[in-house]
């Protein structure tokens, strides 16, 4: 085995575990854009967690909010764009200026939200297949991250 793919799966499993919560805490990225993904969450212990049934999300709409300090998301904040997730789950949104977002969607009857701060970088912008949103039947949301070290 790889020693990438040690460290993703890796980073996974960490990722998998503590209780189910919605995303509260803004995450950096430094490319606005990811994947969508459905995962079925199983309690595998106390206050572990793995999952299962890992799939894209096809044809989910996606708005990105300017996120302002004491403001909730989304009422009275400007919408910035739209996106559409496509068949991979794959989504982009175009001409965001670096600074704090939300990213809201519905999904399943389920509406949610996601807080990132939009750092770009252009020498090290992360892939758009490595990064984005997981949801699952509870409703739960986060972004995710994959990491990969040659």
């Amino acid at each position: 085995m790889s020693s990438a793919f040690l460290l993703v799966a890796s980073a996974w499993i960490l990722l998998a575990q503590g209780p189910p919560v919605h995303e509260d805490t803004p995450r950096e990225v430094n490319n606005a854009c990811g994947r969508l993904d459905y995962a079925k969450r199983i309690k595998v212990g106390d206050n572990a967690y793995t999952y299962s049934e890992r799939r894209p999300l096809k044809a989910v709409a996606l708005e990105l909010y300017k996120a302002k300090d004491g403001i909730p998301c989304c009422a009275n904040l400007e919408l910035i764009g739209a996106a559409d997730s496509n068949k991979r789950g794959r989504f982009k949104f175009r001409g965001a200026a670096p600074g704090p977002y939300w990213v809201k969607g519905e999904w399943n009857g389920t509406v949610f939200r996601v807080p990132i701060i939009f750092r770009p970088e252009k020498q090290f912008a992360t892939d758009c297949s490595q990064q984005g949103i997981l949801v699952d039947d509870e409703g739960n949301v986060e972004w995710w991250l994959s990491v990969s070290v040659d």
